[in-house]
């Protein structure tokens, strides 16, 4: 128990005094697993302090998956969870993928217009002459 109740008290401190900050970077620095952190706040917000909210949501950089929410001291709701994969951000996510293997994109588009494409038979060409 005295540990969960250490974790406690490292995580208000933490948001008191560095302000709003996701589970993760909790995690970081406090140097507990991102679980105990999120056991400890679920504990919190349910039973505890009602003075934790989540303040906004933040999309993780370098990691897939939903926006992570960020934890703030101070009375009031929580924010809603954003709505995720509107059309705009879709269209973005297309244009960074057709960005990224716009090579690939092109040499498929290629195949479906023409038939086969046999990208060695320019080699072979060189070679057989």
């Amino acid at each position: 128990m005295a540990s969960t109740l250490s974790t406690r008290n490292a995580i208000l401190a933490l948001l008191a005094s560095e302000g709003p900050m996701t589970a993760a970077e909790l995690a970081q620095e406090i140097g507990k697993t991102r679980n105990a952190i999120n056991g400890s706040l679920y504990q919190m917000r349910l039973y505890g302090t009602k003075y934790i909210r989540i303040a906004h949501y933040r999309r993780q950089i370098g990691r897939s998956g939903d926006a992570a929410a960020v934890f703030a001291l101070g009375p009031g709701r929580d924010v809603p969870f954003p709505k995720l994969n509107t059309p705009e951000e879709l269209q973005k996510k297309n244009a960074r993928y057709r960005d990224k293997h716009r090579a690939v994109l092109r040499l498929r588009m290629q195949k479906r217009r023409k038939g086969s494409i046999n990208p060695f038979a320019q080699l072979i060409q060189q070679v057989t002459r």
